[in-house]
């Protein structure tokens, strides 16, 4: 009986690891783009578009976030559009993100409409992917 101890929990072990493993390859390959509020007032409601993909979010607090995952079957890598829908409107374009390369792309929306922006490519896609695919 120790023995089946001995054998079955280094494999069971072992297979969980590699589980956890492929797990994380498969949602390596997920783009994000994360907005961060920190203009020291509630946003107005805004449309992020990327990648032929848009979404409509509400009003998010000042210290808040928002989170937009890219679907992979988005369409070819294009720059970030963000559109606030105040009075009168204004709109942000830049960054560069591909639906598929595991790019996180941070929006920091500071006062007076600047916005700043960060990319992370994912550790997975660093070590077995074509390597970054973002650019400002």
């Amino acid at each position: 009986m120790r023995v089946r101890k001995r054998i079955l929990l280094p494999i069971l072990l072992l297979a969980a690891l590699l589980l956890a493993s492929v797990i994380a390859w498969t949602r390596s390959r997920t783009s994000t783009v994360v907005i961060y509020n920190q203009s020291g007032a509630q946003t107005p409601p805004f449309i992020v578009g990327v990648c032929g993909q848009t979404q409509l979010f509400n009003p998010i607090p000042e210290e808040s976030s928002v989170r937009f995952r890219i679907p992979r079957t988005g369409g070819s890598g294009t720059p970030i559009r963000v559109e606030f829908l105040s009075n009168p409107p204004w709109q942000w374009v830049g960054g560069f993100v591909e639906p598929n390369a595991g790019n996180r792309v941070t929006l920091r929306v500071w006062p007076n409409q600047q916005v700043e922006i960060h990319h992370q490519v994912s550790f997975w896609q660093q070590l077995f992917g074509e390597g970054p695919s973002v650019s400002d």
